[in-house]
């Protein structure tokens, strides 16, 4: 069996770096394709009813490498190939999406991936890592192809759409679209600065068609103040910056692998029961002058007023909130309860060094992180059920 893996070089302009992107789906595109899934690959151009495929996927017909897999999509069961990267599972992403309400489009010449429903367009390429929801962009694992499939994290899909995964046995998982707040949420207009060798650029989100416009408006507002004032203190730190720099020739030869610039990452943590929480996660990169910054920023609005919820409001107006929320942290840290790697010693919810925003009944508090750990894109953070600060839950 001849593999051949591949090593492709993208830049991308908005970070001004180098990322090395292993193809993993050159790993598997010199690979022949199985007969479940050519069988599979019909199936989907026959296009059989959303939600159920053409095909048994007995063991036998399962390729080297992938596992049958069930899910179960807002209650249709769907049978599908995953594959396991590095703890992420990858699933085949037609099937998935079409049972999802997407409708799915491939440019073969360019790998683009373009996917439609109301209130969401979902865009990607074969072998880069960055997923564009409405304009806004994060990372994940790239989507590469297996045979006559296409394969992506399913846990990014399912983020992306607004959908909560619960997994049921070891090959069997269980996903759920939220009930979301009637508002659509996109990528403002670009904020950029051009002078070189800091240009960067930028976005915000923008909520639109929310019944309480003056809300809506509110939170807008809120919103692009914020992003307005990054921008105008990343071009003002990075300048300072740069004037300093020992040595400017060098640092524009190689800005690629020195990066000035400035760079926003939103997610929509929660968009429930008239709540709508998000979080950015803001890199400034300092051309080698000092270390690069890693910082998150938070808000949770109450979508009948605009106005962002305070922790004491999100937490029951309870009046030791605090005290609970960090004997809680403190105690999942000492029985090594975490996901991440927890900081020396947690500082206490109100402190500047911590922030927090709502998810599904719970609390989610994080650390900003040193330095050292912006390498590692790493930011700690722990649930804390809202039931426990309340008492209710020992």
């Amino acid at each position: 069996m001849h593999t051949n893996i591949m090593t492709k070089t993208i830049i991308i302009k908005n970070r001004r770096t180098i990322f090395l992107a292993a193809a993993i789906m050159s790993l598997s595109t010199n690979l022949p394709a199985s007969a479940a899934e050519t069988a599979y690959a019909a199936g989907q151009a026959s296009s059989p009813a959303v939600g159920v495929t053409s095909i048994s996927l007995a063991s036998s017909a399962v390729p080297y490498g992938l596992e049958a897999t069930t899910l179960s999509v807002d209650g249709k069961k769907l049978d599908v190939l995953a594959y396991h990267a590095d703890n992420t599972l990858m699933v085949q992403l037609v099937p998935v999406a079409k049972a999802m309400g997407y409708t799915v489009d491939y440019n073969a010449k360019t790998g683009d991936l373009t996917l439609k429903k109301p209130r969401r367009v979902i865009k990607m390429a074969l072998n880069y890592s960055e997923y564009n929801l409405n304009g806004m962009t994060s990372s994940a694992k790239t989507p590469f192809i297996r045979g006559n499939s296409t394969y992506l994290p399913l846990r990014q899909l399912a983020d992306l759409s607004g959908y909560t995964i619960v997994q049921q046995d070891r090959a069997e998982y269980k996903l759920t679209a939220r009930p979301e707040n009637d508002v659509t949420i996109s990528a403002s207009e670009e904020l950029s600065v051009a002078t070189e060798p800091y240009s960067f650029s930028f976005h915000y989100p923008v909520l639109s068609g929310y019944a309480n416009k003056e809300a809506m408006d509110n939170i807008n507002q809120f919103l692009k103040e914020t992003a307005e004032k990054w921008k105008t203190e990343a071009e003002q730190v990075l300048s300072e910056a740069w004037a300093v720099h020992p040595n400017k020739d060098r640092i524009i030869d190689y800005a690629h692998m020195y990066p000035y610039g400035f760079q926003a990452q939103w997610k929509v943590a929660y968009n429930q029961e008239g709540l709508l929480s998000l979080y950015a996660d803001t890199y400034q990169y300092m051309g080698g002058t000092e270390p690069d910054r890693l910082l998150r920023h938070s808000w949770t609005f109450d979508l009948n007023t605009g106005q962002p919820l305070t922790l004491l409001e999100a937490s029951g107006n309870l009046p030791d909130y605090a005290t609970k929320i960090n004997q809680y942290v403190n105690l999942k840290i000492a029985s090594g309860e975490v996901n991440s790697t927890p900081p020396a010693q947690f500082p206490g919810i109100e402190t500047a060094g911590t922030g927090w925003y709502v998810q599904d009944g719970k609390i989610i508090v994080y650390v900003q992180p040193e330095p050292v750990a912006f390498l590692k894109n790493e930011i700690f953070e722990i649930s804390v059920p809202i039931s426990r600060i309340a008492g209710a839950e020992q």
